[in-house]
C-alpha cells in the first residue's frame, strides 16, 4: 500500500511540474483597456519623438563638421597622391 501511495504521489508531483512549465495564456484586454493602452503609447511616443529630434539636431551640429573635415582630408590626400603619381612621368 505504501508503494502504491508513493507512485501516486510521484505521478501527481510530476504532472504538477509538467503543467507548471506551460506558458500562461495570452492576455486578453477589453476594448476600453485597449483604448487606454493605445493612448498611453501615443503619449509616450510623442515625448520620445521630441527627445529623439533634439538629440538628432544636437548630434548633427556637433558631428557633421567633423565628418566633413575628415572627408575633405581624405580627398586632399588622394589628390596629393595622384599629383605625385603624374608628376613623376
Amino acid at each position: 500500500m505504501t508503494r502504491t501511495l508513493t507512485v501516486c504521489l510521484l505521478v501527481l508531483i510530476g504532472s504538477g511540474l509538467f503543467v507548471a512549465c506551460e506558458e500562461p495564456p495570452p492576455l486578453r484586454l477589453t476594448s476600453r483597456q485597449r483604448e487606454r493602452v493605445d493612448s498611453l503609447y501615443v503619449d509616450a511616443v510623442k515625448g520620445l519623438n521630441e527627445e529623439m529630434d533634439s538629440l538628432c539636431s544636437l548630434r548633427y551640429k556637433t558631428e557633421l563638421p567633423l565628418m566633413v573635415d575628415s572627408l575633405v582630408q581624405v580627398r586632399r590626400s588622394e589628390e596629393a597622391r595622384l599629383r605625385k603619381k603624374y608628376q613623376r612621368k
